[in-house]
């Protein structure tokens, strides 16, 4: 038995071991970037597609040999706005004077717009100055292709028959709609649909000599054929039909949502017919497939994949010194791809694509997006139906076990008991006692009681429901009428038989265990205490050493000048050194302030203050270190407001809360403010920040002197614990109003008085 339990549980540790082990790929040696590279993509900005693309080029171009610094420009959107951020962001590019050595592009329409001079005001693309590579395209254009010299092409031309023939053995359906317009590219595409089904088993009825809009009509006319009803949504116009063309787009429109459509573009028109349809459809293009809609369910492409690393490989050829006109003519590998999350929504099992016998295509997909559970669906269960057994013989051993062994429990009960005993005598030998037989003789230690006791004795004489502190109450006794008190622990014994009047027990002294407990409590704080001095001590260190090493080296650096450095880059020197001369005199002007603080010699010269025009000096001060990513805000409170407060003071305090709040915003805003209170004539000054706030366990420490949250932020620590000082000593109550995630309030309140107009 113990054997086959092994074994089982040997195969259940190495089932578990398989299904979550991942694949890592070593990672090689990355080189130093060695080129400039511009992607230009025309993926909606939301498509999540796009990231994987992005991913799988870079990760095909280092694998290549290389590490360019790339650049990522989508052409994007909705009319009529479209090309504005794809603007915005070549505009930008060109600003910073940042020149591609090679550029890539993955869409025809896209290439299309650059040989044709779309984006020449940014980027200078007529002169054939940028060597491009243009890959997954789908209907090239080859003759404004061949008028430049300095593009490679990898190609997925759409293979339209075999995407029909697909469509059909899959849907059943005899009738196929495609939706293509009349732009430069659509017409390119009808031409090579033309091509492609000029011959049996085809029907091309893109001049619609077919009139009918019958599906069912059309099904059985054409059931040994395949119609190809080819329309367009931008300009129903051309449809060729006699009906009112707007009519004619709404029938096809209704009509599209029960007919069979295969997509053979991405683009608004084709997502708008998509939109229209109530079941999965077909594809011939990987845009738009397995973007989560569920609209797409199969097709026969090239996946986004396979096109990134083609296209990643020849931009490392090129990188490494091949001219572009030496690469040949690349058709990337295609495959038959299915939809997983578009098969659940048509009804159908994943084995209907994985099995070719299963499809009636007979055709073997690969199928996308399958979770987990539902791939390795046999091996879950196998390693559920192992688990179970193990659980069985697990419980199997428990019960006989149990069987055997009717008293352990009891056994160790008894031996508890006796340890429990044994304990108790020594802590009777070595400590006073008070025993007890009756409630009488509690009572009758009343007066020696501390009067702040009572519901302690009625616990003790009537019992409590409080626990296990209710079981062993403590109370104080003393025997010199209240001069000193000691702790007594009461231990209650039990009553077998007796009357309601019995209370067996004893009062033991435990007022040393306390005090060592109290002692032990000191002396862990005490270490904690020279903890955190030894750790603030090493802080000052790295923060006087790290401005006081640039001082240094940009001094030498100076100081070796030769007549070789420029204006602007003694200027650039000379700026560092001023800061890092700042910073260091920050950091000796926060430890002039500790030791002050720490000897007791602080001077305060308190004087009636207009806080409306302190605080908006302050403001004015401090405007400048707030940076572009938040906004600065000053709130004004009520004006005419006055307190006694030391200026210089108060302008360390709200120094110290600006400073922490600009340090751990990045985002939103830090606000600066004070509120006048009618009630009790207090003025509130306050930073308030959408920081990334203080969580409760940390709330008990941001005060204390040596305390720092993050050894890698810049600081010394003691910013709040003078804050906190400051304001105690002008008789001010500090406020802290925080929530982690959210943000943070820090003021302080003092007391305040509306001055004469």
């Amino acid at each position: 038995m113990k054997k086959f339990a092994f074994i089982l549980s040997a195969s259940i540790l190495v089932a578990t071991l398989f299904s979550c082990s991942h694949h890592y790929e070593s990672e090689d040696f990355v080189p130093e970037y060695s080129g400039k590279v511009l992607v230009m993509l025309n993926l909606d900005s939301t498509y999540y597609a796009r990231v994987g693309y992005e991913d799988h080029l870079k990760a095909s171009i280092r694998s290549n040999g290389a590490n360019p610094e790339m650049r990522f420009v989508y052409q994007c959107g909705i009319q009529p706005v479209i090309y504005q951020e794809c603007h915005r962001r070549l505009e930008e590019i060109a600003a910073q004077g940042w020149e591609p050595d090679i550029v890539c592009v993955s869409e025809d329409r896209l290439l299309d717009n650059i040989l044709s001079g779309r984006f020449d005001p940014w980027l200078d693309f007529s002169g054939a100055k940028y060597p491009i590579i243009a890959a997954g395209l789908h209907c090239p254009n080859w003759a404004l292709i061949n008028e430049y010299g300095n593009i490679a092409v990898c190609t997925d031309l759409i293979d339209f028959e075999s995407n029909l023939l697909l469509a059909k053995s899959i849907s059943g359906s005899s009738v196929v709609t495609i939706e293509l317009d009349y732009t430069a590219y659509d017409l390119r595409l009808r031409e090579r649909l033309n091509q492609a089904t000029n011959r049996p088993p085809f029907v091309n009825n893109s001049d619609f000599h077919v009139r009918s809009m019958k599906i069912s009509e059309m099904e059985k006319l054409f059931h040994d054929s395949i119609l190809i009803n080819v329309f367009s949504n931008a300009n129903p116009e051309k449809n060729n039909f006699h009906d009112d063309p707007k009519l004619f787009r709404k029938r096809v429109l209704q009509t599209v949502g029960s007919a069979t459509y295969l997509s053979a573009k991405k683009d608004l028109d084709s997502d708008n017919v998509l939109n229209h349809s109530t079941k999965p459809q077909f594809t011939a293009v990987r845009e738009g497939f397995h973007d989560g809609t569920g609209h797409l369910l199969c097709g026969y492409f090239a996946s986004y994949e396979t096109v990134a690393n083609d296209q990643g490989a020849y931009v490392a050829k090129v990188l490494d010194g091949t001219n572009t006109g030496e690469l040949p003519i690349l058709a990337h590998k295609r495959d038959y791809y299915a939809d997983w999350e578009s098969m659940i929504l048509a009804g159908y099992k994943l084995k209907t694509f994985k099995n070719p016998e299963e499809n009636g295509a007979n055709i073997g997909f690969r199928v996308v997006g399958v979770p987990f559970t539902v791939e390795y669906h046999l091996m879950i269960r196998t390693m559920q139906l192992l688990a179970a057994l193990i659980i069985l013989l697990f419980c199997i051993r428990i019960s006989r076990y149990a069987y055997q062994r009717p008293f352990k429990k009891m056994d160790a009960e008894l031996e508890k008991l006796n340890q429990d005993f044994m304990l108790f005598s020594s802590a009777v030998q070595n400590s006073d006692c008070i025993f007890t037989s009756k409630k009488e003789e509690v009572v009758a230690l009343r007066d020696r009681m501390h009067p702040d006791e009572t519901v302690v004795l009625n616990n003790i004489l009537y019992g409590s429901s409080g626990g296990k502190d209710a079981e062993s109450p403590i109370i104080r006794l003393t025997d010199d009428d209240g001069k000193t008190w000691r702790r007594w622990q009461f231990r209650r014994g039990t009553i077998v038989g007796g009357s309601r009047e019995d209370l067996p027990g004893v009062f033991i002294d435990v007022e040393e265990t306390y005090k060592y407990k109290e002692q032990m409590a000191r002396n862990a704080e005490i270490a904690e205490q020279i903890r955190l001095k030894e750790n603030f001590v090493k802080n000052i260190t790295h923060e006087i050493r790290t401005p006081l090493n640039a001082i240094v080296g940009f001094s030498q650096i100076l100081g070796m000048d030769d007549g070789s450095m420029t204006d602007s880059e003694r200027e650039e020197i000379a700026k560092y050194v001023h800061e890092s001369n700042t910073d260091l005199c920050r950091i000796i002007d926060v430890i002039l302030k500790f030791s002050r603080l720490e000897s007791g010699r602080i001077d305060f010269d308190p004087e009636d203050t207009n806080i409306a025009d302190m605080m908006t000096s302050i403001y004015e001060n401090w405007k400048g270190e707030a940076p572009p990513s938040i906004d600065f805000i000053l709130h004004r409170g009520r004006q005419n407001v006055f307190a006694m407060i030391d200026r210089r003071s108060l302008r360390d305090i709200m120094g110290q809360y600006l400073s922490n709040a600009l340090k751990f915003t990045t985002s939103g805003y830090v606000k600066l403010g004070w509120d006048f209170n009618l009630d009790d004539d207090t003025v509130l000054l306050y930073v308030e920040d959408t920081g990334k706030g203080i969580s409760q366990e940390k709330r008990k420490f941001i005060y204390n002197m040596f305390w720092k949250d993050d050894m890698f932020v810049t600081g010394v620590g003691l910013g709040l614990a003078l804050a906190k000082t400051y304001t105690k000593k002008m008789n001010g109550e500090i406020i802290l109003q925080t929530k982690e995630g959210i943000g943070s309030l820090f003021g302080s309140r003092f007391k305040a008085r509306i001055g004469n107009l």
